[in-house]
């Protein structure tokens, strides 16, 4: 009897166990697909951050471009101030061994030792006239190919801001394709983020000319730029340009004082002719011996010493000029008070003021900070305002039909539907029938402490003169992650 009921029985476990298997297969396509979601969360996120990370990546390599030749326009003016001062200096040179030679003229009268100081100042004259000679040709050279240089570099920073302008908004299309064709990234929020990126992006610097011309507001903002870019390259001149200034002979016996005074500077001044401004590099070194003398002048008397300039040693002068070959040496502070010396100034003004080594363009085209986005211009900046610039946000969505999940598979067999135990979004996964990602990322400015810091340990901000911007990626604001929710269907 027993045995009879053991035979019926037999079987029902099958059945219990075939249900436990259909049961572990739903829960198996269910975290399949859930799996699928929560990749596709990361990647869909990852291809945000990618997209806006390339787009700022381009504008901060616009900004170091733009840096890197602002700093090689600079340092290529400097270069043609240094020509012009090594001109200068060795006509000054021969001027001053002509001088020396002429004094041995008479000394050469002296029995012995007269004639070999003459044969030793005839020597060092030959040499110092065929030097200036020698230098003025390889100044003019040099300087003509510096100013080719500048040109190009001029060129160069605009067509690059141009190029990268333009690369950086297919950069964003190619990047999303790159990581998931299936991605839709033509929502009208990324559309009007790309393009307020863009606009800032055209705005953040713009374009300085020394063709005026275009309406007082812009002439006055141009001669202000070039003012002051002419005032850096003043302060990028090296020590020999700048000041060959030195005393060879500072001595006295009693009453009586002596000395030799040297005085030498290189200088690059800014005019305006017409609607264009210009530009002159000019130099003057001279010397003289002073003679002193200390008695009792002036009312009341007073024991004072009273210096003269007794003879002028040495003079000379050179220019590279915008327009003309003569430059006018007017008595003035300039030249690092080589007017000190008035009597060897003045020969030097009139024996050199046709001295013109070759013509010159001056300063080229650049690009520097927008007039909205300096401090210099706008009051309500701040110094380190200039050292960040606006964000790109970029919004990317997914329909959940281009998901790789288990549903989207059985729902792509012809005649076939899964039903709602494999919809992920029925079962609270997926909401708005998408996905949505989204990310911002910008440019700033960060000078590195550790390889490159200022001598005077100050904080440095955002210029365009040194390359050191770079890229991150930063938090959306509130108002950028409301509509990433608007996008995902999440009130």
């Amino acid at each position: 009897m027993l045995m009879q009921r053991m035979a019926r029985q037999k079987g029902y476990a099958t059945i219990f166990t075939m249900l436990l298997f259909v049961a572990f297969a739903l829960a198996a396509f269910s975290m399949f697909d859930v799996g699928q979601v929560s990749s596709e969360r990361i990647r869909i996120q990852n291809t945000s951050d990618a997209a806006a990370h390339s787009a700022a990546a381009l504008l901060a390599r616009d900004l170091n471009f733009t840096a890197y030749t602002n700093r090689a326009m600079v340092a290529n003016q400097a270069a043609i101030g240094q020509l012009v001062a090594l001109a200068s200096w060795t006509n000054f040179l021969e001027q001053e061994a002509i001088n020396l030679d002429r004094v041995a003229t008479f000394t050469a009268l002296i029995p012995g030792i007269g004639p070999l100081i003459k044969q030793v100042t005839q020597t060092v004259r030959q040499f110092a006239v065929q030097l200036s000679s020698l230098v003025d040709s390889l100044a003019t050279a040099g300087i003509s190919v510096t100013e080719g240089v500048i040109g190009v570099l001029s060129r160069a920073q605009q067509t690059y801001h141009e190029a990268a302008y333009v690369a950086a908004l297919g950069s964003i299309a190619g990047v999303i394709q790159a990581n998931d064709p299936d991605i839709n990234f033509g929502v009208a929020d990324t559309v009007m983020s790309i393009s307020s990126f863009a606009d800032a992006w055209r705005n953040h610097t713009r374009q300085n000319s020394p063709n005026l011309g275009q309406g007082r507001r812009i002439d006055n903002l141009n001669r202000f730029r070039f003012q002051e870019k002419t005032a850096l390259i003043m302060r990028s001149r090296d020590e020999f340009t700048r000041n060959r200034n030195d005393r060879w002979l500072n001595a006295g016996v009693g009453i009586y004082r002596a000395r030799i005074d040297k005085y030498g500077g290189t200088e690059l001044t800014m005019h305006q002719q017409g609607n264009r401004l210009g530009w002159d590099w000019t130099s003057m070194d001279t010397e003289s011996f002073w003679f002193g003398q200390y008695g009792w002048r002036g009312t009341p008397p007073r024991w004072r010493l009273r210096w003269n300039e007794v003879l002028p040693l040495g003079w000379g002068a050179a220019h590279a000029l915008d327009e003309n070959d003569d430059y006018n040496y007017r008595r003035s502070g300039r030249w690092n008070n080589s007017w000190a010396n008035p009597r060897a100034a003045r020969l030097a003004q009139a024996m050199d003021r046709g001295n013109n080594l070759t013509n010159i363009s001056g300063l080229r085209s650049y690009r520097d900070f927008h007039e909205n986005n300096d401090p210099a211009h706008n009051r309500g900046l701040r110094p380190g305002d200039t050292s960040r610039t606006q964000g790109v946000v970029i919004y990317l969505v997914k329909e959940a039909a281009r998901l790789g999940t288990r549903k989207n598979f059985v729902d792509s067999i012809p005649g076939q539907t899964a039903g709602t135990v494999l919809d992920v979004q029925e079962q609270g996964g997926l909401a708005g029938d998408q996905l949505t990602g989204v990310a911002k990322a910008e440019a700033y400015f960060s000078r590195p402490r550790n390889l490159w810091s200022r001598r005077d340990g100050r904080i440095e901000h955002g210029n365009m003169y040194n390359p050191y911007w770079q890229v991150r990626l930063i938090e959306p604001s509130a108002s950028e992650m409301l509509r990433a929710r608007l996008l995902s269907g999440v009130n």
